[in-house]
């Protein structure tokens, strides 16, 4: 029993172990910078990762490396500009030489983004962000134009009709790119057009698209790039003013698929090198991950929870072969039957005999006599047998006191036969 409570003991203590080292890899919603998925503050996103995954899309944080995202679909909310963790650059990411680097792609090559959009995910960039528009012309391949790309003023309340779906959204407080902007990107298609009111001869209002653009979208590949000037309306402090959460919710639904919404950490500098517990809970290894923690859960229970006490005797330790012959005596003596335990010595000094000198022995009908005729051979006078046939026989009337002297008896019956067997054998070697 107190071994079982020790194994539980420790079992126990390495659950929780094993429990704060999962609790600390969780991401905090406190921590996190502008633009942070894990950020609850005003220019924080927690509030759009929380609206989203509350409409049942999968939403997830990302901190791995670009190399690391899915295929087949998606949608990535670039936070930042992805640039290489500090003390990783490109040669020692890929530790070769600088003409090498120059075809090879490493696990935070910015390439894999291309490579995202190209199996036909979605990339989500607001251009207003610092390095952006330089980004996507010298990363990702799309030539941004130079020059201005805003339309004044900025952050005007207006509708916007989300072209892929025909509805209009209104009141958004969102900056606009200007349309002969949008016409100098080469392949780039409006989804998101600014509407506006306009009045006809007749006084009625008719809805008409401005030359403002809110949403742009450029083919890559299977997939989509998509650029808007801003996205600080999906801020904490803004995404519950106007339609500005219905507006993003639309923007996954149309560009996500099936694949999961990502909320880009990664470009904000919260990637860290892979940890045991991120490739423990990996989708790969997560349900054997899972089965390994219900399995320590179960021990913990079965040896840390006394059920009962026992009330059986603890058993003995095994005795000696000799200390249950003596016992055995000692309860035949005690019987008055010493008769008995001398037959029961005569047949064990026999059967010694018998394998000593390798014969078989078998059951023979005539008792000891003809056991210690066999032992002694067929060279020994008829006599001598006799003489030790009676010598080894135990009388009816055999006392306790007599057993020393039986014991002696058969000493000498041994000693003769290894005796004889020793004479025979140098008689043969003669010969």
């Amino acid at each position: 029993m107190k071994a079982k409570r020790g194994a539980g003991g420790w079992i126990v203590l390495g659950f929780i172990l094993l429990m704060g080292t999962v609790l600390s890899q969780l991401p905090s919603s406190g921590m996190g910078t502008d633009r942070s998925a894990l950020s609850a503050e005003d220019r924080g996103r927690r509030a759009l990762y929380l609206t989203l995954s509350e409409l049942g899309i999968p939403t997830r944080i990302w901190t791995n490396t670009p190399s690391e995202l899915p295929s087949g679909g998606g949608l990535v909310w670039l936070s930042g500009v992805p640039t290489y963790p500090e003390g990783v650059s490109e040669l020692v990411e890929l530790e070769t030489t600088p003409e090498l680097a120059q075809t090879a792609i490493g696990p935070h090559d910015p390439a894999h983004y291309l490579r995202f959009m190209d199996e036909g995910g979605a990339l989500v960039c607001a251009l207003a962000v610092p390095d952006m528009a330089e980004f996507v012309t010298d990363e990702l391949g799309v030539e941004i134009p130079a020059r201005d790309f805003r339309a004044q003023p900025n952050d005007a309340a207006a509708s916007l009709r989300f072209e892929p779906t025909g509805e209009e959204l209104e009141n958004l407080a969102i900056s606009w790119f200007r349309r002969e902007y949008v016409e100098a990107i080469e392949g780039a298609e409006l989804v998101g057009v600014s509407v506006s009111s306009a009045s006809d001869e007749d006084g009625s209002e008719e809805r008409m698209a401005s030359p403002l653009a809110g949403l742009v979208r450029v083919p890559v590949g299977r997939g989509s790039l998509l650029l808007m000037v801003s996205d600080r309306q999906f801020n904490n402090q803004r995404l519950r003013d106007a339609d500005h959460a219905l507006y993003a919710t639309r923007i996954v639904e149309e560009y996500a698929g099936d694949g999961p919404v990502l909320f880009d950490e990664y470009s904000l500098g919260s990637w860290a090198p892979s940890s045991v517990m991120s490739i423990a809970t990996a989708p790969n290894l997560l349900l054997l991950s899972v089965h390994f923690v219900l399995v320590l859960l179960i021990m913990a229970w079965y040896f840390g929870w006394v059920r009962a006490f026992s009330r059986d005797d603890v058993p003995p330790e095994p005795l000696s072969a000799l200390a249950r012959v003596r016992s055995r005596a000692s309860i035949i003596l005690r019987g008055g039957r010493p008769r008995l335990l001398a037959e029961q010595l005569r047949d064990g000094v026999l059967r010694d005999l018998y394998t000593r000198q390798k014969l078989r022995r078998v059951a023979i009908e005539g008792g000891y006599e003809v056991e210690v005729e066999e032992l002694l051979g067929a060279s020994v006078e008829p006599e001598e047998v006799a003489t030790w046939v009676q010598r080894l026989a135990a009388p009816e009337e055999l006392a306790a006191k007599d057993l020393e002297e039986f014991k002696a008896k058969l000493n000498r019956f041994s000693d003769r036969i290894q005796s004889g067997r020793v004479h025979a054998s140098t008689q043969k070697g003669i010969m």
